[in-house]
């Protein structure tokens, strides 16, 4: 049934089951705290669990987890350690195997390391045991949604003006143009 139903008619029958079982075990949650639980279960039902919301930050650029309880982002340049985990190494690997069929490939034991790209277009990396010595390991680095434009890589002065003018001709030219580094 599920499975039927577009994401915005499941997430309205999830908050009412989750409404239903707050009433009826008169759990003390307000509407903000149901509708995270609502939101959470939607997410690992049909999304990539704990990681979807930090998908959806724009201001994220990579997500690294090392195990179940350690989820690091990177914003502006810095690594950061987050609140975010999973249930266990179990929750991490259901996701993770989630990640992996999402792109058409699969990750278990006897394919313990998967490179592909999420249907956003986001590099991810996955790395079970043994050849990870600290269970499921996942990388995902995101696009920026807008185009970097050479102005925007002088401004945050990764780029000198000069180098920026050099690399316009040498496109215009139509010349090779290896970036290393």
């Amino acid at each position: 049934l599920a499975a039927s139903l577009s994401r915005d008619d499941l997430i309205g029958k999830i908050t009412e089951a989750v409404a239903d079982i707050v009433d009826k075990e008169k759990i003390p949650l307000n509407w903000n705290e149901q509708s995270v639980i609502a939101r959470d279960l939607l997410n690992d039902m049909v999304g990539i669990g704990p990681l979807e919301e930090l998908l959806e930050d724009d201001t994220v650029t990579d997500i690294l987890v090392n195990g179940p309880r350690t989820v690091f982002v990177e914003r502006s340049g810095r690594l950061e350690l987050t609140d975010f985990t999973f249930r266990d190494e179990a929750h991490l690997m259901s996701v993770a195997r989630r990640i992996a069929v999402s792109a058409g490939r699969r990750v278990d034991e006897s394919s313990p390391m998967v490179d592909a790209r999420l249907i956003d277009g986001s590099r991810v990396n996955i790395i079970l045991p043994p050849l990870s010595i600290h269970g499921v390991i996942i990388s995902i680095r995101k696009f920026p949604s807008e185009q970097i434009r050479l102005e925007d890589l002088v401004e945050k002065q990764s780029l000198s003006a000069q180098m920026s003018a050099f690399l316009e001709i040498a496109a215009a030219s139509r010349l090779n143009i290896l970036v290393s580094g």
